[in-house]
This record gives structure tokens, C-alpha cells and sequence, in this order.
């Protein structure tokens, strides 16, 4: 998982130094390709900073472009997938998560 507010992250000093009182954004990455088609809450878009949770497969869309070698150095695997976090329920954004990921 990617997430500069976690302490293991690589970035956590910086998230901490440049987001107030340590908030960072909603956008998050992690390993998980097949969450994409069974979602049924994130929208499957490109764009990010929405008010809708939306959910992006980097490899495929926005960093189609790059080699595989670009796409590593970016951290980006055939697998990684972002979320972005809008304005839904938290709690039916997880169940929708989970219920993707149990599928």
C-alpha cells in the first residue's frame, strides 16, 4: 500500500511536513488489478480530485505511455491500482472494497 500518512511509508516525513496537522489527500495505491471491474461505488475514470470516489488503473490509462522500465521507477505495477476518495460513506466505500476484493 501507498499512503504517505502511514508511518512506513518512504514519504511519511515529507506528507508530514507539507500536509497540515499531517492530513494528506484522499488518493491512495495499492496492489490489486481485479478491484477495478468489481467495484460498484469508485467510478472507473482517469480523473482524480473529484467529490466521487474513483478508482484508476495507472499501467493501462494515465501511465500507458511509459515503458515498463518508466512504469517501475514511477512504482507503478501491472497491478496497482489508485483510489481516490470523494465524498460517499466511508462505510460503504470499505464494504464495497471488501466485497471487490473477496470476488
Amino acid at each position: 500500500m501507498n499512503y504517505p500518512a502511514l508511518a512506513s511509508n518512504p514519504y511519511h516525513s515529507l506528507a508530514r511536513k507539507y500536509f497540515v496537522n499531517s492530513q494528506t489527500s484522499g488518493l491512495i495505491s495499492f496492489e490489486a488489478r481485479k478491484i477495478c471491474d468489481k467495484s460498484e461505488l469508485f467510478a472507473v475514470v482517469v480523473n482524480i480530485g473529484d467529490s466521487k470516489s474513483i478508482i484508476v488503473h495507472p499501467a493501462s490509462t494515465t501511465h500507458s505511455q511509459l515503458s515498463q522500465k518508466e512504469l517501475e521507477s514511477a512504482g507503478i505495477t501491472p497491478c496497482s491500482v489508485r483510489l481516490s476518495i470523494g465524498l460517499e460513506s466511508s462505510q460503504d466505500l470499505i464494504a464495497d472494497l471488501k466485497r471487490a476484493i473477496e470476488s
